[in-house]
C-alpha cells in the first residue's frame, strides 16, 4: 500500500509539471459525467420499449431527466429518451477524443521541448564536464532517454485518465447493483495488487535495460569514431562479438518485460471475463432484472478495458520511471555544471595577454608554469614547441574552456573573471587538425557559421582558399553532398573547407590549432597563402608542430615543458640559434632524408 501511495504521489507530481493538465482533466471529468448521466437511462428506455411501467422502479437519474423535460414542457417519449442517451454518450466520446488528442499533442510537444533543452544544456555545460563524460551518453540521452522520459509523462496522464474512466464506470455499476459491484471490486483489488508486484519486476528490467543501452550507445559511438582503424585492422570478430553480447542483454531484458506485460494482460482479461460469466449465471440471485443485467454487462465491458489499460500504463510507467529519473538527474547535473561567464562582452581588436599563468588538470602536475605572453591585435602569433609542452592548453585558456590555476588572462582591459566568453567565442573561428565537417552539401558546410552569406562572398572566399578547382570538378558544384565528415574529400580539401568556413564567419580572432600538420607540403602552402591574405585584418593565433608553417608569423613563442623559453620573429629566432633553431634544423633534416628515400624508391 505504501508503494502505491508513493507511486501515486510521483504520478501526480509528474502530471503537475505538464502544461495544460487542468484542461485535460476537466475534459475527462465532463466526459465522465455524460456517461454517468447517459448510460443508466438505458434501463428505463429498455422498459419503455417493453411497455413496462417505470414509475415504481425509477432511479434518481431517471427522475431528474423526467423533471428536466417537464420543466421545459416537453413530453418524455421512448424515442426522445434514446436521442437524449445518444447525445450524452456521443458528447462524452467526442470530449474523450479531444482529451486524448490533447494528451498526445502534449506528449509530442514535451518530447520536442525536452530534446531541445537537452541539446542546449550540453552546449552550455562546462568544458571540464564534457571532457569527463563519454560522448555516447549524449547520443543515448537524445535517442533513447528523452523518448522514454516523454513516455513516462504520457503514461502518467493516461493513468489519471484511465482512473477517471474507471471511477466513472465503477460508480455506474454501484448505481445499478451494489452487490455485484462490491464483488467485482474485490476481484479488481486482487488484480491490482498482483499488477503492482508484477510492475516492480518490470521496473527492474527497465532499469537494467537502460544501463545496457548506455553501454550500447557508447560502444557504437566509439566504433564510428574509429571506423577506419576497425576496417583496416580486420578485427570484425571482436566488434561483432562485443556488439552481439550487448544486443543480447538489451533484447533479453526487453523479452522479459514483454512476457510479464502480456501475462498481466491475459490474467486480468481472463479473470474479469470469468467473473462476467458468473454474473450472467447468477443474476437472479443478485436480484438483477434483464434490463439491469444488460446495462450492467455493458458497464462492466467498458470497465474491463479501463482496468487493463490502467494496469498496462502502470506497468509501462514502472518500466520508464527509472529513465525519467535518469533524465531529471542528468538535467540537474547539467544545470549544476552550467558554464558561468563574466558580465563584460569581448571587444573586437582587444590585445590578449597571459600574465604569470599556471595550469594543471585536477591539481596534478603543472602543464603551464607562470607563462607570460602577449598576442597583439591584428597580428599573426605562433606558439610552437615539442608535443606535450602546453601549446593547445594555452588556446583552451584563451577560449575560456579552462581557468588558470594561478595568474590572469587579459583581453584588452578585461580579465578572464570579467570576460563573457560567449561573446568571445562568437567572434572566434577555430580550425583544428581534426577537421569536423557535417553530412550535407559543400555549401552547407561552408556557410554553417554564417547562413546569410551572399554568393559573392562565398565565391570570394572559395577563391582565397583555392577551392575553385574542387568546385569545378564536383558534379553539382557547391551543392554536392560531401558525405559524413566530408569523406568524399581529401585531407587537404577538407582543411581548406574548414578554413573557408572560418573566414565566412567573419571572425575577429582566427585560431589554427595544428591545422596543417596532416597536410602534404603543397596543401600546406595553399593554406599558408590563404592565411597570409588575412594578415592585418584579424588576429591570428597559430599552434604548430611543423615549424615551416610559422615563417610568416609576426611573433613566435617557443614553449618547452610548460614555459616560454624563446620569443621573436622567425629570423630573430633562427639567428639566436636556440631551441627553435634546433627544432627547425631537425625537421628540415627529416624532410631532406624523406625526399632522398622517396627518390631512391622511385629509381
Amino acid at each position: 500500500m505504501m508503494r502505491i501511495i508513493r507511486y501515486a504521489r510521483r504520478i501526480l507530481g509528474i502530471i503537475h509539471s505538464v502544461p495544460g493538465y487542468r484542461i485535460i482533466i476537466a475534459l475527462q471529468l465532463v466526459s465522465g459525467m455524460t456517461s454517468l448521466l447517459g448510460i443508466p437511462l438505458l434501463i428505463p428506455a429498455l422498459r419503455y420499449m417493453n411497455n413496462q411501467s417505470t414509475a415504481a422502479s425509477a432511479g434518481l437519474i431517471q427522475k431528474w431527466t423526467e423533471s428536466f423535460f417537464a420543466f421545459i414542457n416537453v413530453p418524455l417519449t421512448p424515442n426522445l429518451l434514446l436521442i437524449t442517451i445518444s447525445a450524452l454518450v456521443i458528447s462524452g466520446l467526442l470530449l474523450n477524443i479531444c482529451s486524448s488528442l490533447l494528451i498526445h499533442y502534449t506528449y509530442l510537444n514535451m518530447y520536442a521541448r525536452c530534446s531541445k533543452m537537452m541539446v542546449q544544456s550540453y552546449l552550455d555545460v562546462k568544458w571540464q564536464w564534457l571532457v569527463n563524460h563519454h560522448s555516447g551518453e549524449m547520443s543515448h540521452a537524445l535517442y533513447i532517454e528523452i523518448s522514454q522520459w516523454s513516455n513516462t509523462v504520457f503514461c502518467s496522464l493516461k493513468i489519471l485518465i484511465s482512473l477517471i474512466h474507471f471511477i466513472t464506470f465503477f460508480a455506474l455499476a454501484i448505481y445499478i447493483s451494489l452487490l455485484s459491484t462490491v464483488l467485482i471490486g474485490v476481484v479488481f483489488a486482487v488484480l491490482m495488487v498482483i499488477s503492482v508486484l508484477n510492475s516492480q519486476a518490470i521496473k527492474r528490467y527497465g532499469l537494467q535495460r537502460n544501463e545496457e543501452q548506455k553501454v550500447f550507445a557508447a560502444f557504437v559511438n566509439s566504433a564510428q569514431q574509429n571506423k577506419k582503424f576497425l576496417k583496416a585492422s580486420l578485427i570484425q570478430d571482436f566488434i561483432v562479438g562485443r556488439f552481439g553480447r550487448i544486443i543480447d542483454n538489451v533484447t533479453g531484458f526487453a523479452k522479459r518485460t514483454a512476457c510479464r506485460q502480456q501475462l498481466q494482460s491475459f490474467w486480468i482479461q481472463g479473470v474479469v471475463f470469468l467473473f462476467l460469466v458468473s454474473i450472467v449465471a447468477f443474476h437472479q440471485k443478485l436480484l438483477l432484472s434483464f434490463e439491469a443485467l444488460a446495462v450492467l454487462l455493458l458497464v462492466f465491458m467498458r470497465l474491463m478495458p479501463q482496468l487493463n489499460i490502467l494496469a498496462s500504463d502502470y506497468a509501462t510507467f514502472s518500466q520508464t520511471l527509472p529513465v525519467y529519473d535518469s533524465v531529471e538527474k542528468r538535467f540537474a547535473d547539467l544545470r549544476e555544471n552550467r558554464e558561468v561567464y563574466g558580465k563584460h562582452p569581448y571587444r573586437d581588436g582587444s590585445m590578449i595577454r597571459l600574465e604569470d599563468v599556471s595550469f594543471s588538470y585536477n591539481n596534478d602536475k603543472d602543464i603551464l608554469k607562470e607563462v607570460s605572453l602577449t598576442i597583439p591585435s591584428r597580428s599573426a602569433v605562433a606558439i610552437v614547441g615539442s608535443s606535450g609542452g602546453g601549446k593547445s592548453t594555452i588556446l583552451d585558456l584563451i577560449l575560456g574552456l579552462w581557468s588558470p590555476s594561478s595568474g590572469r588572462l587579459w583581453y584588452g582591459d578585461l580579465t578572464n573573471e570579467q570576460m563573457d566568453y560567449s561573446t568571445l567565442r562568437k567572434r572566434t573561428a577555430y580550425v583544428s587538425q581534426e577537421t569536423t565537417l557535417f553530412n550535407g552539401s559543400l555549401r552547407d558546410n561552408l556557410t554553417i557559421g554564417n547562413p546569410l552569406t551572399s554568393e559573392e562572398e562565398l565565391e570570394e572566399v572559395c577563391r582565397m582558399v583555392f577551392l575553385g578547382g574542387l568546385i569545378d570538378e564536383l558534379s553539382d558544384g557547391l551543392d554536392t553532398e560531401i558525405g559524413e565528415n566530408g569523406i568524399q574529400l581529401s585531407g587537404g580539401q577538407r582543411q581548406r573547407v574548414a578554413l573557408g568556413r572560418a573566414m565566412l564567419m567573419k571572425p575577429d580572432i582566427l585560431i589554427l590549432d595544428e591545422a596543417t600538420s596532416s597536410l602534404d607540403l603543397e596543401s600546406e602552402q595553399v593554406v599558408r597563402e590563404a592565411v597570409n591574405s588575412l594578415h592585418q585584418n584579424l588576429t591570428i593565433i597559430i599552434v604548430a608542430h611543423r615549424l615551416s608553417t610559422v615563417k610568416d608569423a609576426d611573433l613566435i613563442y617557443v614553449l618547452e615543458k610548460g614555459q616560454v623559453c624563446e620569443s621573436g620573429s622567425f629570423e630573430q629566432l633562427m639567428q639566436q640559434r636556440g631551441r627553435f633553431s634546433s627544432l627547425y634544423s631537425i625537421q628540415l633534416n627529416d624532410v631532406c632524408d624523406g625526399n632522398k628515400v622517396t627518390a631512391q624508391e622511385e629509381a
